[in-house]
């Protein structure tokens, strides 16, 4: 997905395996989904963004008298950008009887080619990583 005015929600199957990957989570910390919203302690949320970044992937060159008092900094030689999508999940747990939300867990990652290709293995990993603060202690 990309952030923007023409960005749409994320693809359906990729909401699913992050729903599944919580669901999954949780159960193997003991916790069981409630038959119903009303029978649950917790409800879970969550939310993913992406965005398309780049940083200067540049050889650096100080000048005489740069950087220091009244100098006129770095100069870049061969300057090329590296870009890259960064994603990010945050997951919120709120409390089912007050409606408010009582703890939050985020990552984000910079996304290979690797990654979109085993989308499924990073979301696990990236879910259970946010998960292992959970409950807080």
């Amino acid at each position: 997905m990309r952030v923007g005015e023409t960005a749409g929600p994320p693809a359906a199957a990729l909401q699913y395996d992050i729903m599944i990957a919580i669901q999954s989570g949780l159960e193997a910390n003991n916790y069981q989904l409630a038959d119903t919203p009303e029978l649950a302690d917790f409800l879970v949320s969550f939310s993913i963004g992406s965005r398309e970044s780049s940083k200067p992937d540049a050889d650096t060159e100080r000048l005489p008298g740069s950087g220091g008092r009244g100098g006129w900094g770095t100069a870049v030689y061969g300057a090329d950008t590296d870009s890259y999508t960064q994603g990010i999940l945050v997951i919120d747990i709120i409390d089912a009887a007050e409606g408010q939300p009582v703890w939050r867990g985020a990552s984000s990652k910079k996304i290979t080619d690797d990654d979109r290709e085993n989308m499924a293995e990073v979301i696990n990993a990236v879910v259970d990583t946010i998960l292992s603060e959970f409950p807080p202690r």
